[in-house]
């Protein structure tokens, strides 16, 4: 203490132990690496399609989301690095490894891989071809007010497209046209940290 790091845990799935598991409170996904779980038995028959693309989880082997941390009626704690659930003998107790979450950190860091973009559920080539295809296709633009506009995917049907537009247009304050838009944020508010050692000397760079 005092420390930044990322809730990460040890746990047992199918009798086998799953390192490099990632509680994360803000997560609307439960994720597991394929590799994963062939590695641990579980049956193709077991999985059900979802059809999402997700990118950037290179450093876990699992995710645990708001979904199964409701269903397991877990509480975690992120400056205590714990995690508690209810369980028929008591209270049990899982406590985060903090040397794996700053090695997972650092991992997250360097170059995701192309096997970070992952392909939730059981899709053939056929079907993730076309998903491919269909997040490729171009922009458009769209004015949205006078002077301004902003780029919508050219697939919408022509009801979204005009929802959208409309939510955008009587939003228009969120967006930052220009820097004369960005005044100075007040650090009470919301301030960006840099999760360094203090202790390793800065060294310039041409």
């Amino acid at each position: 203490m005092p420390h930044d790091d990322a809730l990460v845990i040890t746990l047992t799935v199918a009798n086998h132990a799953v390192h490099r598991v990632l509680i994360d409170n803000g997560s609307s996904a439960d994720i597991i690496y394929w590799t994963v779980v062939q590695q641990l038995g579980i049956g193709q028959e077991k999985l059900k399609p979802f059809l999402s693309l997700l990118t950037g989880f290179a450093a876990y082997n699992m995710i645990i989301g708001h979904p199964a941390l409701n269903h397991l009626r877990e509480v975690t704690s992120t400056y205590h690095l714990k995690v508690k659930f209810p369980t028929i003998e008591g209270v049990g107790e899982v406590k985060g490894d903090q040397v794996v979450a700053r090695r997972c950190y650092h991992t997250s860091l360097k170059k995701c891989p192309k096997s970070a973009l992952l392909m939730i559920g059981s899709l053939g080539d056929e079907r993730k071809l076309q998903l491919r295809k269909e997040l490729a296709k171009p922009l458009i633009d769209v004015p949205i007010a006078e002077g301004k506009v902003v780029k919508i995917g050219s697939q919408l049907t022509p009801k979204v497209r005009e929802a959208l537009v409309r939510f955008l247009q009587q939003n228009l304050k969120v967006f930052a046209w220009s820097p004369e838009d960005m005044p100075r944020i007040d650090p009470k508010d919301i301030v960006h940290h840099l999760n360094i050692n203090l202790e390793v000397k800065p060294v310039k760079q041409k």
